[in-house]
């Protein structure tokens, strides 16, 4: 594997980026497992698999900033183009395949927790938030364009002034009071800042003078400083120049903004071999069904509930192994078998039909 810069205005695909996807969706897993599997409330305050939980939980809560940074970086375009939404289809599509898939099987498996009532929510998984990150993504995929065109007609100096408003204001906004509250950035509003945050590192090159190496090392040192001062507050809370920053319940502080925009500064310069790339290509565009998936109503409540509290008496590093084999495996599993979901959706020609009613629309609204 070698490394090299991106340019932020090159058009080609980033292998580096598509990689930090999987990583993105392998966090996620391991923040269900410990959470809602059941392990960490198990643990022992104070005791190593308490700690170790600690650890685990601060190096993947930057998850859903990856996702949401990464949405800008790869959807922002320089040249300025007709509106087209014809990519929502086939998402909202995936959505709906594997939400009613699973809750088929689970109506076949546990026939009286899982009722046809179940079977007709999972047909509308927007207005049901049944997911609650695609439905606020919802909202950012159909702005996106307008904030693109917001970023192309700003200048790199003030766009670099409103990275800097983001990361050191928006970051804390959190804290001011209610009236600014973003829900601890389960909000598409803060995926539509990040959205802006990874648009803005796109056009202007932000942090592209960053080694790689350098970056890598500021991940490391910015998950550790935050396991070392959370194991000495019960509350799992820093407080710094009056505010007060939940280590492990928000999305929205500067910590874990800062760690989300370093991998991405990270893995957009890492280069790949064509085995690589071909590798890479397969599994990446599985990266949103694995998030699917693990949250899936019947899966989440039937599967994921409690199910692995009884590691939390493993050694730690047993319950290490056990938390990141499972979280590997899981991600695995779903890039596989979101292949044949793939193979089907160019069988059925789904990608067609989704173009070719975006163009009605268009022509309809004179974009």
């Amino acid at each position: 594997m070698k490394q090299t810069i991106v340019s932020p205005h090159n058009s080609q695909r980033n292998y580096g980026i598509d990689l930090l996807r999987l990583v993105a969706a392998f966090y996620v897993i391991i923040l269900h497992t410990i959470n809602k599997g059941g392990i960490y409330h198990t643990t022992l305050p104070f005791s190593f698999q308490n700690y170790a939980c600690d650890l685990l939980l601060i190096a993947s809560y930057c998850a859903v900033n990856i996702f949401g940074i990464i949405s800008g970086y790869v959807g922002y375009r320089e040249k300025q183009t007709k509106l087209s939404y014809s990519g929502y289809l086939p998402l909202w599509l995936t959505v709906v395949f594997y939400s009613v898939i699973i809750t088929v099987v689970y109506m076949c498996i546990r026939p009286v927790a899982v009722t046809r009532e179940d079977l007709i929510i999972s047909l509308f998984p927007v207005s049901k938030n049944l997911y609650w990150y695609f439905s606020a993504y919802t909202l950012v995929f159909f702005l996106a364009p307008f904030l693109n065109r917001m970023v192309c007609q700003s200048t790199d100096g003030e766009l670099k002034l409103l990275f800097l408003l983001i990361c050191c204001v928006v970051a804390m906004i959190e804290y001011l009071g209610q009236s600014f509250s973003m829900e601890n950035g389960y909000s598409a509003i803060w995926l539509l800042l990040l959205y802006l945050v990874g648009a803005i590192m796109k056009k202007t090159g932000i942090g592209s003078r960053l080694p790689a190496l350098a970056a890598a090392i500021l991940i490391i040192l910015l998950d550790l400083c935050l396991f070392l001062l959370s194991i000495r507050t019960p509350h799992k809370q820093i407080f710094i120049f009056s505010f007060c920053f939940e280590i492990q319940s928000s999305y929205i502080t500067p910590f874990y903004l800062a760690s989300a925009i370093l991998h991405v500064l990270l893995f957009s310069r890492l280069k790949f071999s064509a085995p690589g790339q071909r590798i890479i290509g397969f599994a990446a565009p599985a990266a949103f069904s694995v998030y699917i998936v693990n949250t899936q109503r019947s899966f989440w409540n039937y599967f994921m509930n409690n199910r692995f509290a009884s590691w939390a008496v493993s050694s730690s590093m047993g319950m290490i192994a056990k938390i990141i084999g499972f979280s590997l495996g899981f991600v695995l599993a779903v890039v596989f078998l979101d292949y044949f979901r793939q193979k089907l959706f160019q069988l059925l020609g789904v990608k067609y039909w989704a173009q070719r009613l975006s163009h009605v629309f268009r022509k309809e609204a004179n974009v």
